[in-house]
């Protein structure tokens, strides 16, 4: 039988005072944190994305939203159908990074969707200083624009959704485009929404 004040595996002989037995019993059973993995600065600021489509004819020629509907899976389905939608179910071509200027994201969105983009850049042919796309987000099956004049890589990640939605539901959005309404052309920016 053990004396009190001894610790599991010492010799009877040696006594501890309670509070020296408690402090070290818990010192024992206290987690010990696992070491970190070093991780590099790119690896650790992508993020991955499953799905960009490209809007159309959302803005106005103000610059408010036409609709603030949500696009459904079936009108999804025929953006994809016109090359305004690129899907990656693994999403390892899909990620983009926090520390990406806006140009960078801009030279990204015109790998993606090139025949939309060449598109804009021969119709106004240089004429605009304004970004060919503006960051939308999705709140409770409405779109709403981001008061963001040139969305970086950072506002692509505040806006990209729930902060544990899996990479299946994270999308990202794109609208605008330049259109003719009458004579006058209407330059709406594509909008990225992401959700």
């Amino acid at each position: 039988m053990r004396s009190v004040g001894t610790l599991p595996g010492q010799p009877a002989e040696r006594r501890l005072s309670l509070r020296s037995a408690r402090k070290e019993s818990m010192y024992r059973r206290a987690p010990q944190p696992l070491p970190r993995q070093a991780s590099s600065k790119k690896g650790s600021n992508k993020v991955k994305v499953s799905q960009w489509i490209l809007l159309i004819n959302r803005i106005n020629t103000a610059g408010r939203l036409r609709d603030v509907k949500a696009p459904s899976r079936i009108e999804i389905d025929m953006l994809a159908s016109h090359g305004c939608s690129y899907i990656d179910n693994e999403a390892g071509e899909l990620s983009f990074s926090r520390e990406w200027t806006h140009d960078e994201v801009d030279t990204y969105l015109r790998r993606i969707f090139p025949s939309p983009f060449e598109y804009v850049d021969n119709y106004t042919k240089g004429k605009t200083t304004k970004s060919a796309w503006v960051l939308m987000a999705k709140e409770n099956r409405k779109i709403a624009l981001v008061p963001k004049d040139k969305p970086s890589g950072k506002d692509l990640y505040h806006y990209r959704g729930l902060e544990k939605s899996s990479t299946g539901n994270t999308r990202v959005m794109c609208h605008g485009m330049c259109l003719k309404v009458g004579i006058q052309p209407l330059v709406a920016p594509p909008m990225l929404y992401i959700y």
